[in-house]
């Protein structure tokens, strides 16, 4: 049974691993749970690895306008919110 604190453990080292994309200029645009396997070992970088990276972007050739995938995002969250 997963604990507050493993949950907490787990969330930090997902943000990790997409900063690390994101700094290397990689935004994944679909981090879940589905997409994040926890790979059990207990040395620090190599606790989980993010997969999937089919919808991901290069910073530089990201316009969200042009996008329409994130733009479908936008209008899914501006209705679920409005309603």
């Amino acid at each position: 049974m997963s604990t507050a604190r493993d949950d907490r453990s787990t969330c930090l080292i997902c943000y990790s691993g997409h900063r690390a994309a994101f700094e290397r200029g990689v935004l994944h645009r679909d981090l879940s749970e589905g997409n994040v396997l926890i790979t059990g070992s207990k040395e620090v970088g190599k606790r989980a690895v993010i997969i999937d990276f089919d919808y991901a972007k290069m910073l530089e050739d990201l316009t969200l306008a042009d996008d329409p995938i994130s733009v479908r995002r936008a209008s899914l969250v501006s209705g679920i919110f409005l309603n």
